[in-house]
């Protein structure tokens, strides 16, 4: 379960990686697979068809805890709403209003 705590990043911060994890399994675990990734074409059929008569706008491929998703946000009539997906499976994760 993804639980979002601010819409706003209100500063951004780097931290460098410890030499024990620079080149080892944190490292390789953390990189996002792109061969794997659902193309943009199928992430926005997926969204747009979970919010009926809706439009994506926006997409961010983000990920947390080891998993990739797309954060959509999509014009659903007069409202915005975000809709995560995972990125591998398409599976929808979460979809709050923006």
């Amino acid at each position: 379960m993804i639980i979002k705590f601010a819409k706003k990043i209100l500063r951004k911060k780097t931290e460098n990686l410890d030499d024990d994890e620079q080149n080892g399994q944190a490292r390789k675990d953390d990189k996002v697979k792109l061969d794997k990734l659902l193309s943009l074409n199928k992430i926005t059929k997926i969204a747009e068809k979970k919010l009926k008569n809706s439009q994506a706008k926006e997409f961010s491929l983000e990920q947390e805890l080891g998993v990739t998703y797309w954060e959509v946000n999509v014009k659903h009539g007069s409202k915005e709403k975000e809709v995560k997906i995972n990125a591998i499976t398409g599976k929808i994760l979460n979809t709050e209003n923006d």
